[in-house]
């Protein structure tokens, strides 16, 4: 995890003297944008057993301080590729429910595990953001920060020259990640480590 100060330095070089607690605001909300727009932040939690009349599991964030943006895919068995089987439909209860149609029965709950990809974005209390937000995607959330606080009326800092400027930073990057997206070569942090299940 990264502290939001990696992003400030980059941050306050465009809008120089915009209060410290205000520019924190402005890059969680411009990566929680992010991560919305893209899935950038994805993982795959550790398998759950399926159990005979559950409908109902928890969805585990893995990273401290972010939560669901959205769930991605949910399927039967611990490859994810040769899936053994999917619901028919889910929903997401709330950010920390997921529930699952058909019911599972005895015979699916004694041999499957639940699988699930999630899609992730940082909580508004965020104080630290996952490396590779840092590593692969510091122009996009920076643009996004600095876009809003250039906008802000009436501030030393305001300006909209540089309000555009983020914005197009932003949406370049914006891009980027959803071509990156559409072919397969997003970086995902996998967070399972895949065992026999038995």
């Amino acid at each position: 995890m990264v502290n939001l100060d990696d992003f400030a330095t980059r941050v306050h070089l465009w809008v120089t003297g915009a209060p410290a607690p205000l520019v924190a605001t402005a890059i969680v909300d411009a990566t929680i944008q992010f991560c919305e727009e893209t899935h950038v932040l994805q993982v795959v939690p550790d398998p759950q057993a399926l159990r005979a009349g559950q409908d109902e599991y928890d969805i585990d964030p893995v990273y401290p301080g972010m939560t669901l943006s959205r769930v991605l895919k949910v399927w039967y068995g611990p490859d994810e590729f040769f899936a053994r089987g999917h619901p028919l439909w889910w929903e997401e209860v709330d950010p920390k429910t997921l529930r699952i149609h058909p019911m599972p029965d005895e015979s699916a709950a004694r041999h499957e595990p639940l699988m699930m990809r999630l899609a992730l974005k940082p909580e508004r209390t965020a104080t630290q953001l996952p490396d590779e937000l840092a590593r692969d995607w510091m122009d996009a959330v920076v643009g996004g920060a600095v876009m809003r606080l250039a906008m802000t009326p009436d501030q030393p800092y305001s300006s909209d020259a540089n309000a555009q400027k983020g914005a197009a930073m932003y949406t370049l990057w914006k891009g980027k990640a959803r071509f990156e997206g559409t072919k397969l070569r997003m970086r995902r942090d996998h967070k399972v480590a895949m065992r026999k299940w038995e």
